[in-house]
């Protein structure tokens, strides 16, 4: 179950990251 948590966080966060660069590229 925690190993299963913690995946689901880094997954979320790894796309969060990259929509945020791409919003930022798009930006520039």
């Amino acid at each position: 179950m925690f190993d299963n948590i913690r995946l689901c966080h880094l997954a979320m966060g790894w796309q969060h990251s990259i929509m945020i660069r791409t919003v930022g590229l798009k930006s520039l």
